[in-house]
């Protein structure tokens, strides 16, 4: 299949922002592409309500083990809900095993413009050297999501990202640490270390090379993952700020989820990255780690008291 991309998309129970997601894209000028929608166990008919709204616009099929699809959307039912590397890990092995020469991860919760798609996988193709590319991201408002291009963390922000290290987000932190606060205006393809999960173009070759997404997460630290292991090869990622993508769930994030069950996923990936894919110790992991280890139980015992 020359030139082609799969499109991921993860899907759980809420079909209406993956039906207007997919809707964006099909809107586009993008060319040479189809999806592939990866529902998580929503148990809550996503996938019927997708096939609804979607079939009188474009062809819908289901998975069945097809060996030839190459436009519309192609529903995956997966039974459990594997969280978001196994889950996107099931579309994007589908989409290589159908031939496709890129492939996207997109969430549900963006919106196209124009021809994104193009410009990401014109930077790609060809390049020895990359293995993924991704777009400017905006949010709904019009503003810049800074989480679009990242540098490596270096040991101090991981007690940066915690409650407690709150006060250490200088300005001049964010300016070296987000390279669209540093670089505002920028308007040339560039290397970064880390691209947003949101939206991620990668050649379909390199990234099966290297596994996919590693499944002993369940939430958080997939991209930084994705850059030790890209890293170890030579590879980059690069930033593409002429392809613009619209993310609304920039617009609403806090930070912090006040839910137990996200803080925890998030120290789970955190130690997991750390000890597996930056080398710590199990000394330094425990230290680099302790802020969101002390959160969640200062939150459990919130909860347990009820303040």
């Amino acid at each position: 299949m020359k030139n082609t991309t799969a499109i991921v998309i993860l899907n759980y129970k809420n079909y209406q922002d993956t039906i207007n997601c997919i809707k964006s894209i099909l809107d586009s000028n993008s060319r040479d592409y189809f999806i592939i929608v990866v529902d998580n166990a929503s148990n809550n008919g996503s996938l019927g309500e997708i096939e609804k709204q979607l079939a009188p616009v474009t062809q819908v099929r289901h998975w069945a083990g097809q060996t030839d699809f190459s436009q519309g959307v192609l529903l995956v039912d997966n039974k459990n809900n594997s969280g978001y590397a196994a889950g996107n890990n099931v579309g994007l092995r589908i989409g290589y095993q159908l031939g496709a020469t890129h492939l996207m991860v997109l969430n549900n919760d963006t919106l196209f413009t124009d021809d994104a798609l193009d410009k990401l996988k014109a930077v790609v193709t060809g390049a020895d050297d990359i293995i993924c590319t991704g777009p400017l991201l905006l949010k709904g408002d019009g503003g810049i999501d800074y989480n679009c291009a990242k540098r490596r963390p270096r040991p101090l922000d991981f007690f940066r990202f915690s409650y407690f290290g709150k006060w250490l987000k200088t300005e001049e932190w964010r300016k070296e640490y987000y390279y669209m606060i540093k670089y505002p205006t920028l308007n040339q393809v560039t290397d970064v270390d880390i691209i947003s999960g949101s939206c991620m173009l990668f050649d379909a070759q390199k990234f099966a090379e290297i596994g996919f997404f590693d499944e002993h997460t369940f939430l958080y630290y997939e991209e930084a993952i994705i850059h030790e292991k890209a890293r170890k090869k030579g590879w980059k990622m690069v930033l593409v700020p002429q392809a613009k993508v619209v993310h609304l769930g920039a617009q609403s994030t806090t930070g912090h989820s006040t839910s137990l069950f996200m803080l925890n996923c998030e120290y789970n990936s955190l130690k997991y990255y750390l000890k597996s894919h930056r080398g710590f110790s199990n000394v330094m992991v425990g230290l680099l780690s302790s802020g969101s280890w002390w959160f969640i139980n200062m939150y459990t015992a919130k909860r347990k008291l009820k303040f």
